[in-house]
């Protein structure tokens, strides 16, 4: 085996992996062989050339470029970066700028503060490791700074690329002796080569002596002076049984860019500049973790992405000493690993921040963002610093388990076609009243406003509420005392007008109206390649009646449906040819999680409790198919139940679609949607599906309550209030219906509710048996009431951008809009007086002026 370095391009590839024994090696090779979509892996001539020449620096630090406000420089020593404001003469750095003084870091942790990445790799032996740019690079001086336009490129050769003993053979044959080395020196060099070896007439061979051992480095170059390869190391080892894997040394080289660019700051590692060895695939990339630091003497907070977004406060004596890891869309179901059957909620945008008494940083991940995860950590874990930054997957890894005998044991299989785009963060400076939460959020909106991906909404005359109909359910029926499972009718296309004219004489206005279940053999329906109306819901005509009932109304109609995932074989979909692959080979699934426990839904004999991943391949045609026949149908809206809330990758090693590429697949899908059907709701809404969205529903009002985190806060609302209408979750699954109708005050979202038209009872032994109260009647007076309390409250801001929220005591919030609107919600038990303004207990007050 030729042990080589690759360079990424932009070119399809094929990954090997490392060998773990014979069972193990079979395997890998099945797993790593490729297809007509990935090519193998060529050599990128596309080096450092295009830097131009090495920037030799000064000692200490170097001034390298400026760009409005922002001032870029340069140690020399450390390499450590540094943005300073020159207006607030804030300076943010790279590496922490007295890692000597921490009294917490030891060993390689203080060797970390020192580091502008870290990288985690496997072994020969598929054991994870890791190396950083400060230890295995800059200590070595195998690093190289270029100048480029508004900034600098810095190149790390990462690893021990000293040579020793495993670098020759320690046992040749005489004739490979003779023939491949001692022949292509002169006779000098030939007699001194021989001198470091000893002759063994019996066997024919060679061996090196002490003084060959001695002497190392001689005997390297007189090899190298005979053109003798790696590959001639694996053959003669080979012949005497000695493993070449050990001769191995795990290197790598790694690109990073920093570029002032519109008063802000952009970290970028291209891909075509990493190098890696086959044999020591690259796991992951954890970068900038010294950047957005504080220490316990600072005032401030982490913000993470983490559901409707989260705090790490700064001075809170909480001792937990982990750190947190937020995937970036949630976990990616086509890996086993991902599926821990626990819900906790979704990062729906690719941002963090951090607020350091005056000043902030948000940090918005640009490119390779469904690769990355989100990690951070309080002061005291690791060093005296609280800590946010990004870690991006470059080689994914999955465990296959091999049993032998009565034993069963794992070995890593890494994914063969790999992310060709850029890992790129972009980091912006805020000050004074932009340093909080809500003004980082205001940044990011602006970012999403200038590319063009937000409309202003229009105003209404009353808020909106979004209403879910649950149609057709799989149950267990009876015939001559026989039972069987079937479609049975929780809500007919007839029962929803019923409904809606109740809603609206009990004054509940302005309804968007989302039905699941309304083909297709029912809420968990077939395959969306054809659509088939279920005949126990009614025909054609009794839809229709619904669609004009809806248009007449104004009632938004939004008929839902999965087109990411299947839940069974049917109309034309094949699991073994149509579903993503786990890296095992595998069909990719999600298990379906119980809708009270938010656990793994236990088999109830109706259906399969999870769902297939459709390869991502599929998804154009499925898409085009399902269109031509919704047109049909008059609808001018769609529910797409999972293309804006989940994104998986497809580990096929014949047709291989990594995340990234997973997630430009889905977008082209809804880009091809919304030119076809105008008004798209989606659930919950990652930040790559709302340009095509304007109503997303189950959006997150909380946070996931990790240990490391304090509380959850409004930063999704405050980037998209205004310009999106935002739905929180259903209410029939709160536990608190008070508090959740306060949260939903307090965070500007509407209300949501699921029904059906039949007693809550009917759902009993079917496979939507969970939703416990869902009956219309049971709960018309809980909406008319609780959305009468929503549309005082929210009325006047439905259009308007939040532009504060605090709080301002404990359990009282007040979020102020730009309209001069401030809307005040007491969770507590008793009334509070504050700010001039009486509150009652649990209750809320709006403001003017």
């Amino acid at each position: 085996m030729v042990i080589s370095m690759r360079r990424w391009n932009n070119r399809r590839k094929c990954f090997r992996l490392p060998v773990l024994g014979l069972a193990a090696a079979l395997l890998f090779v099945m797993l790593s062989s490729c297809g007509d979509t990935s090519e193998s892996v060529q050599p990128n001539t596309a080096g450092l050339e295009k830097y131009g020449q090495e920037l030799i620096l000064s000692d200490g630090w170097n001034e390298l470029a400026g760009v409005g406000n922002l001032k870029l420089s340069i140690d020399k020593e450390s390499l450590s970066v540094s943005v300073e404001n020159t207006v607030t003469g804030k300076v943010w750095r790279t590496n922490s700028l007295n890692p000597e003084e921490d009294t917490t870091a030891q060993g390689t942790s203080k060797d970390m503060l020192k580091a502008q990445f870290q990288l985690y790799y496997y072994d020969t032996n598929g054991n994870l490791k890791t190396m950083n740019s400060f230890t295995d690079s800059i200590k070595f001086n195998q690093t190289k700074v270029f100048s480029i336009e508004n900034g600098i490129a810095v190149h790390y050769l990462v690893g021990d690329t000293t040579r020793g003993e495993s670098d020759i053979p320690a046992q040749i044959s005489n004739q490979r002796f003779t023939e491949v080395v001692l022949s292509k020196l002169n006779d000098s060099d030939a007699k001194e080569l021989k001198g470091y070896y000893k002759y063994y007439k019996n066997d024919d061979m060679w061996a090196i002596r002490p003084a060959g051992r001695n002497n190392v480095a001689q005997v390297i170059a007189l090899f190298d002076k005979a053109g003798y390869t790696e590959e001639d190391l694996v053959v003669d080892n080979g012949q005497f049984g000695i493993s070449s894997l050990l001769s191995k040394k795990a290197t790598f080289e790694v690109v990073v860019e920093y570029l002032l660019e519109d008063g802000s700051l952009r970290v970028n590692i291209p891909t075509e500049q990493l190098v890696y060895s086959e044999d020591f695939p690259l796991y992951q990339i954890k970068l900038l973790e010294n950047f957005m630091t504080a220490t316990n003497e600072a005032e401030g907070y982490i913000l993470l992405p983490d559901g409707s977004g989260s705090l790490i406060q700064f001075n809170q004596q909480i001792s937990s000493r982990d750190t947190i890891s937020i995937p970036i869309y949630g976990a990616d179901g086509a890996l086993k690993s991902a599926n821990s059957g626990i819900s906790a909620q979704t990062a729906c945008l690719p941002v963090f921040g951090m607020k350091e008494n005056n000043d902030g940083i948000l940090a918005v991940i640009e490119s390779g963002e469904s690769c990355a995860s989100i990690e951070a950590y309080r002061a005291g874990r690791n060093n005296d610093n609280y800590a946010v930054y990004p870690i991006f997957n470059v080689v994914n890894m999955d465990f296959i388990y091999l049993s032998g005998g009565d034993t069963l044991s794992t070995v890593p299989a890494f994914q063969n076609k790999l992310f060709d785009g850029d890992y790129s963060v972009r980091y912006l400076f805020l000050d004074e009243e932009k340093a909080d939460y809500i003004g980082m959020a205001d940044t990011y909106r602006n970012i999403l406003l200038k590319s063009g991906k937000l409309q202003k909404l229009v105003e209404t005359e009353n808020v909106p509420i979004a209403i879910e109909t649950i149609g057709g359910v799989i149950g267990y029926k009876s015939f001559l005392g026989v039972s069987y499972t079937g479609l049975t009718p929780a809500t007919t296309y007839s029962q929803n007008i019923d409904i809606l004219t109740f809603l609206s004489e009990n004054g509940v206005k302005n309804i968007d109206l989302k039905i699941s279940g309304w083909f297709n053999n029912g809420y968990r329906h077939d395959y969306p390649s054809k659509i088939k109306l279920d005949g126990v819901l009614g025909g054609k005509k009794e839809l229709q009646k619904l669609v004009k009932y809806c248009s007449e109304n104004k009632i938004g109609l939004y008929p839902d449906v999965d087109l990411l995932t299947a839940y069974s074989s049917s109309n034309g979909f094949w699991p073994v040819f149509d579903a993503a692959r786990y890296l095992d080979a595998t069909e990719a699934k999600v298990s379906e999680l119980s809708l009270a426990t938010k656990q793994e839904r236990e088999e109830d004999g109706l259906k399969d409790p999870f769902r297939y991943i459709i390869s991502p391949g599929k998804l154009s045609g499925l898409v085009d198919g399902f269109l031509k026949k919704y047109q049909k149908f008059s609808f001018d809206g769609i529910s797409l139940r999972t293309m804006g809330s989940e994104l998986y990758s497809d580990y096929d090693r014949e047709e291989t679609y990594s995340r990234p590429t997973a997630q430009t697949i889905v977008t082209d899908q809804l880009s091809k949607i919304a030119a076809q059907v105008p008004n798209i709701m989606i659930n919950k809404g990652n930040s790559y599906a709302i340009e095509y969205a304007n109503k997303i529903v189950d959006v997150p009002v909380d946070h996931s309550s990790f240990m490391l985190t304090d509380c959850s806060v409004p930063f999704y609302q405050a980037v998209f209030h205004g310009y999106v209408e935002m739905f929180g979750p259903a209410m029939n699954f709160s536990d608190n219906i008070t508090q959740s109708v306060l949260r939903s005050i307090e965070y500007g979202v509407g209300l949501q509710y699921q029904l059906i038209y039949q007693p809550s009872s009917f759902l009993k032994n079917t496979e939507y048996d969970l939703l416990y109260c869902s009956n219309y009647l049971d709960l018309m007076p809980e909406i008319s009431q609780n959305y009468q309390l929503v549309n005082e409250a929210l009325q006047k801001v439905s259009t308007a951008e939040i532009t504060d929220h605090r709080q301002l005591a404990d359990n009282v919030f007040v979020t102020v809009y730009n309209n001069n609107i401030k809307v005040y919600v007491n969770y507590n038990s008793q009334a509070v007086q504050i700010e001039d303004v009486s509150i009652n207990a649990q209750s809320f007050v709006v403001k003017e002026g």
